[in-house]
């Protein structure tokens, strides 16, 4: 008896097994797989790997009270956030910003928009916060409500900064998205 179930086990063990079939979708799949797409944001210091998946694109129309999400590296935070801003961007200095005092792109010294410089009006600001934890390399969603007041400008910068607050000048980076209002 032990021989005939030994040599059942031993059969068993060689046998082909035979696997399902695999369906259309499951064959599409494997023989074209989908394509890789590359990450459309691209920070001031040049990197592709610190902010993605984000839902606004170069040039959307966004209104007050926007809610804007994505991911970030874990190293984009400190304590779970990181400050946005939002600015109109004018032309050469005195553009109409309705009496507002520009800030000056430019470090010349000269008065605003005398030297050329493209003068920006902030919008509002805030902080954008992690929607997961947050003390890791690894991909962390996030969310920000944008508040501002257009002001009447059409076009904007929204500035998503990394949060460096030890200041130190090789911590800095953002990622500028292009708005309209």
């Amino acid at each position: 008896m032990l021989a005939i179930v030994l040599a059942w086990w031993l059969g068993s063990l060689s046998a082909p097994r035979a696997s399902a079939p695999a369906d259309d979708a499951s064959l599409n799949a494997i023989q074209n797989p989908p394509a890789v797409v590359a990450n459309p944001w691209r920070t001031t210091r040049g990197s592709t790997d610190l902010v993605r998946g984000l839902n606004i694109s170069n040039g959307q129309k966004i209104a007050d009270g926007f809610v804007l999400k994505g991911e970030a590296r874990g190293t984009w935070f400190f304590e779970g956030s990181f400050p946005w801003r939002l600015v109109a961007v004018g032309g050469k200095g005195g553009d109409g910003n309705n009496g507002a005092m520009p800030r000056c792109a430019s470090q010349s010294g000269l008065p605003c928009g005398q030297d050329g410089a493209e003068t920006e009006l902030l919008l509002g600001n805030g902080i954008a916060t992690a929607q997961a934890e947050w003390m890791t390399e690894k991909w962390v969603p996030f969310e920000a409500v944008l508040e501002f007041d257009a002001r009447g400008a059409t076009a904007g910068r929204l500035i998503l900064q990394k949060d460096n607050p030890a200041g130190l000048a090789e911590n800095e980076d953002s990622l500028e998205i292009e708005v309209g209002f």
